[in-house]
């Protein structure tokens, strides 16, 4: 027992006045401080009572452990008001020696009990004088539950009979925890939720086992493996436990009982009507009577196993239908025969009894030197069981297949059940047999059914094969199964699909030479029945399967459809004997599925071909129909190719038939790049176009040039006997045949729309050049000036034919040619001077025939001076004119071999043009000096018809003269063109002509004129036009005489005309002549001054005059 808290452990009070007193007061205790202070220290519960044991005070860790309850704090109660036990025996220890130090319990607050160690002291209180006791109080029961478990657990458990151990169990805790109701628990076996109890202890005494429903009670929680505490008011927390509520009990604490392993046993539980203290020690203490009570559990039940096994071995052996062998082990290891049962003797068909005392090895020699020995010694060391399924025995004696059963009878001994199962080998082997061939055929409907499945689905030949092969191989558990096509040609059977990948080479059969491939597939096509590969059937020596599998078997099935032989189905078994009557049956329905839904995807791959055929036909039909020239012509057929064919490129070249070379190109996706330049191409082009029975197909110099590591066929493109180009396809990955037929027969749509345009081209080149050699003539013949004629020559001899230079040579009076003008580099050597027949020039003058050079650098005959000139492709052409030679006409182009037959007949048909609009430009120069002579002559005349009307009427004299220069000056302003202006002068010259038909009585009246003398003064307009509209140059001049009296409002004569109306060279002569007739003097009046004329014109403009004109007439500031 330990020392009481707060006092020393001798337990002797010291006086109040001795040395030993003040120095306890010095710590704490005595007069220096009041009572109340050293309770308030202390860390223990402690009170301050009267000598009688009447409580006075106490500190706060005594209020918090006793918690008050419905009787209040403790203050003024007795001692043993508090203190359940120890508060007499208290009072007395200090009335007789002023000191105490024991145990006691007290009852809590709550009703829980606590158990203490308690020490008191007799002391004097300085702030009263009065004598008190002190009181500490420590909580010790966690300490005594541990002390008192084990006691019960060292030795109270083990001190009695067995059959009582869970009674000593319950009763030992029931004390160590101070509570009224434990316990033990075991789980029924199958019920999770169900105990049956192996002790009971209530009120202290033994109770009935009874069974215990734990669904709703806290034990459900325990046997989770959860431990669980409830301190008090469990029975409110659980109403639906009886055993809690039938009991009026208050707080519980169980835990689990558990295997090593963690498998649930069962519980073990303590109940009390009082709150329980310091549930977690109690817990504690419960688990150290757990572990006992699993261990006894544990231990009783596996010794009713051992009786319950030992019983059952005692029935074995005494009833069992089995042969039994019973054997005993030797110290020195030898395991000796020591009897056997009746059905021993029968199974056997031998006397057992001879074998007694013989070692097993003895007595059944052919175990020697097998497992049986061995595994028989350790049954009967171990107690390890041993079974042998199917053991063969034959010694001379016994012989048969047996069913063998070791177990151990007890230390060193063990037994062997043995039954005969060699007829029931034979009945297993026949079901086994039975059930291997049902799984099979289940296997194969399984793989029909799905193949059926796959045929209906499938949309595409290669993964319906695929997919097939597969479904067997998957299904049914061949090994491996295939396919072979008959091709396009029937030349060979071809791989077309498996369930792995493989080598097609191997299995490819060639039907002209009968090599290759293996021969079950090849005799199945050739003879059109199954054949079979196996024991004692046809060899394969040449399959890969058989090889992996030399065991094996395969079942070859032609594919027929009607009378057309389709191709093979091949399926592999891994053993001999995979297939009997009734699997090659249901083989031979698949292949025949397989081979219609073959023929079925080929008639609709045909008509969706022939469908992708009519729309690449319609496509190009309609870019030939829809583009009008080769270049978008070209870029649409290339575009219907890559769509019809799914190319990876399109290489489209149109041929220059004429020239031997590509003249138009269009490439796409991964030909895009190719140029119509590209000398690969263009060589590969001719060589096919060359090869009348070139049908196209790989060219591996081209594909390794314009497609590294791809694929590319070209076809050439031919139109009846025209080569029209080539047409080169680029594929993703090797072409399959079927591509390639179908390539090959887009070839020739194509071809027959690049013909049709091509013609359509030519045709309307052609037409383009009659066209321009129409306008050219045209052109030519309308052109009066030399200088721009040879340069109109010279543009539209190079246009015609799209040359880089061109030149006109005209010859001189001494017979020898001169450069006359020139384009391009040729520019520079205008002034060249040629002689007959030297260069082209010379040679076509003096030959009179035309020259086609493809390239002059190599031509004999080419000019010296021009060897530098970088001249290819010649046309030369003499300029002919009633068997003259004019001169001599050239189109060059820097690239040889440029022009062809075309080009030159373009040109020749141009030169006869150019002959004549030379000769006529001759002719038209020479006519030109006679006409220029005789208008003169013509103005000369005019002139003097105006001069001798001027003397006739003195009023206008010098007139005539002024007004038509400023005429003249205002109709160009005015917008008159120049070729006009030579009427506008005759016009101004004669416009008063008319007044020659007025008599001088009234043109020479010196006064002003009559109404009478006015009307006929505006005939004179009429007059004018009377006279000149009978000659014929001057007819155009007759807008002035004739119409420039009329005025802008129609207030005018002789017409009345208004606006625009009249004729333009009229309206600007009226503004001239009145202003002329203002700023002169007249007979009749002086000169106006010319500002007041300005503001004249501008009042009159827009009623007598075109306000534009007077605007333009009075910008020149005239005086």
């Amino acid at each position: 027992m330990s020392s009481a808290p707060g006092f020393p452990p001798n337990g002797e009070a010291p006086s109040p006045g001795s040395e030993g007193g003040e120095a306890r007061d010095r710590t704490g205790f005595g007069a220096l401080f009041p009572l109340s202070a050293t309770l308030e220290a202390s860390p223990d519960p402690a009170l301050v009572a009267t000598t009688t044991g009447t409580i006075v005070t106490v500190n706060e860790a005594f209020a918090a452990t006793w918690r008050p309850g419905t009787a209040g704090r403790p203050e003024g109660k007795s001692l043993a008001s508090v203190f359940a036990v120890g508060a007499a025996e208290l009072l007395d220890e200090v009335a007789a020696h002023g000191a105490f130090s024991g145990d006691g319990r007290a009852l809590l607050g709550d009703g829980s009990e606590i158990e203490l160690r308690l020490s008191a002291r007799r002391l004097r209180d300085p702030a009263s004088s009065d004598e008190r006791l002190v009181v500490f109080a420590s909580d010790v029961t966690a300490a005594c539950r541990l002390e008192r478990a084990a006691a019960v657990l060292g030795t109270a458990l083990d001190a009695g009979p067995v059959d009582g151990f869970f009674d000593r169990l319950a009763a030992g805790l029931a004390d160590t925890l101070r509570m009224e109701m434990v316990v033990v628990g075991r789980l029924e076996e199958g019920e999770p939720l169900r105990v049956r109890t192996l002790a009971v202890r209530a009120g202290g005494l033994p109770a009935e086992p009874f069974t215990y429903e734990l669904h709703g009670a806290p034990c459900e929680q325990v046997v989770g493996g959860v431990p669980c505490v409830f301190q008090s008011r469990v029975a409110e927390l659980f109403p639906g436990d009886p055993l809690l509520s039938k009991n009026g009990l208050s707080s519980y604490v169980g835990v689990p009982l558990t295997t090593a392993g963690g498998s649930p046993l069962g519980l073990l539980a303590a109940l009390s009507r009082r709150p329980l203290h310091d549930g977690l020690s109690a817990a504690r203490a419960l688990g150290l009577f757990a572990a006992r009570a699993v261990a006894e559990i544990e231990r009783r039940e596996a010794r009713l196993e051992e009786g319950r096994r030992g019983e059952e071995s005692r029935r074995l052996v005494a009833s069992i239908p089995v042969g039994l062998h019973r054997y005993r082990l030797e110290r020195d290891g030898r395991l000796v025969f020591v009897g056997a049962n009746p059905a021993a003797d029968a199974i056997l068909g031998v006397d057992n009894r001879q074998f007694v005392g013989r070692t097993i090895e003895e007595a059944f020699p052919a175990l020697a030197g097998t497992q049986v020995p061995e595994a028989y010694r350790r049954s009967a060391i171990e107690g390890a069981p041993w079974r042998g399924e199917e053991l063969t025995y034959a010694d001379g004696q016994i012989a048969g297949a047996f069913l063998v059963q070791a177990f151990q009878t007890g230390p060193s001994e063990m037994a062997a059940a043995f039954l005969d199962i060699s007829a029931r080998r034979r009945a297993e082997e026949a079901v086994r047999e039975r059930e291997a061939r049902l799984e099979r055929l289940i296997r194969i409907l399984k793989a029909a059914a799905r193949v059926r499945e796959i045929l209906a689905e499938a949309r595409e030949q290669g993964e319906l094969i695929g997919r097939v092969c597969a479904a067997l191989v998957e299904d049914r558990g061949y090994v491996f199964a295939w396919v072979g096509l008959l091709d396009e040609q029937g030349n060979e059977v071809c791989l077309a699909g498996a369930s792995r990948p493989c080598d097609p080479d191997l299995y490819r059969i060639d039907l002209r030479t009968l090599h290759g491939g293996p021969s079950c597939g090849k005799a199945a096509f050739l003879r059109g029945t199954a054949v079979l590969v196996d024991a004692g059937g046809m060899a394969c020596p040449e399959c890969p399967t058989l090889k992996e599998h030399p065991g094996g078997s395969a079942l070859a099935m032609p594919l027929w459809r009607g009378e057309r032989a389709l191709g093979v189905l091949v399926v592999h078994a891994s053993s001999g004997g995979g297939f009997d009557a009734e699997e090659s049956r249901l083989v031979a329905d698949m292949a025949d599925a397989l081979a219609a839904a073959i023929d079925r995807l080929e008639a609709e791959a045909q008509k969706v071909e022939a469908r992708k055929e009519r729309t690449f036909r319609a496509d190009v039909a309609s870019a030939a129909f829809r583009e009008e020239s080769l270049p978008p012509l070209l870029e649409a057929l290339a575009e219907a190719v890559e769509r019809h064919l799914s190319a990876a490129g399109v290489f489209v070249a149109l041929w220059d038939e004429d020239h031997g070379r590509i003249a138009l190109s269009i490439g796409r996706g991964a030909l895009g790049a190719i140029g119509s330049g590209d000398a690969t191409i263009a060589e590969e082009t001719a060589r096919l176009l060359g090869a009348p029975e070139s049908v196209g197909g790989a060219v591996p110099g081209l594909s390794a040039r314009l497609l590294p590591g791809g694929e590319l066929t070209a076809w050439p493109l031919r139109d009846g006997p025209h080569r029209v180009g080539l047409l080169a396809v680029a594929w993703g990955g090797p072409p399959s045949r079927a591509m390639l037929a179908a390539g090959a027969e887009t070839a020739g749509p194509l071809a027959l729309a690049l013909g049709k345009a091509r013609l359509l081209e030519a045709n309307r080149e052609r037409l383009a050049t009659l066209l321009a050699l129409h306008e050219t003539g045209v052109d030519l013949g309308s052109s009066r000036d030399r200088d721009a004629l040879l340069r109109s020559i010279v543009d539209r001899a190079q246009g015609l034919v799209h040359g880089t230079m061109a030149g006109l040579y005209l010859k001189r009076e001494d017979g020898r040619l001169e450069l006359a003008l020139a384009s391009g580099v040729l520019a520079a050597y205008v002034g060249v001077v040629l002689g007959p027949g030297e260069g082209v020039a010379g040679t076509v003058a003096a030959t009179g025939e035309p020259i086609l050079l493809d390239d002059y650098r190599t031509w004999p005959g080419r000019a010296p001076v021009f060897s530098t000139a970088g001249i290819g492709s010649v046309i030369g052409v003499p300029v002919l004119w009633r068997g003259e030679t004019l001169g001599s006409l050239f189109v060059n182009h820097v690239v040889p071999g440029r022009f062809g037959a075309a080009d030159l007949e373009t040109v020749r048909l141009f030169a006869e043009q150019t002959a004549v609009a030379i000769a006529n430009a001759r002719l038209i120069g020479e006519l030109k000096g006679a006409a220029e002579e005789l208008a003169l002559a013509y103005d000369a005349t005019l002139e003097g018809w105006v001069h001798a009307l001027d003397l006739r009427d003195k009023e206008t004299e010098g007139h005539t003269q002024r007004v038509v220069h400023r005429t003249l000056d205002l109709a160009r302003r005015a917008g008159i063109p120049e070729e006009a202006l030579v009427h506008v002068r005759r016009g101004a010259l004669l416009h008063d002509i008319g007044k020659v038909g007025i008599p001088d009585r009234i043109l020479q009246k010196p006064g002003p004129l009559t109404d009478e003398e006015w009307t006929v003064m505006r005939l004179h307009p009429t007059y004018a036009r009377d006279m000149l509209s009978g000659i014929g140059f001057l007819r155009p001049a007759l807008d002035i005489p004739w119409g420039h009296h009329e005025k802008w409002d129609g207030t005018g004569y002789p017409r009345g005309l208004r606006g625009e109306e009249i004729p333009l060279p009229a309206r600007v002569f009226a503004v001239v002549d009145i202003w002329d007739a203002l700023v002169f003097d007249r007979p009749y009046r002086k000169a106006v001054p010319a500002p007041e004329v300005r503001a004249y014109l501008r009042k009159i403009a827009g009623t007598h005059l075109d306000a534009r004109l007077v605007d333009l007439f009075l910008a020149t500031d005239p005086e």
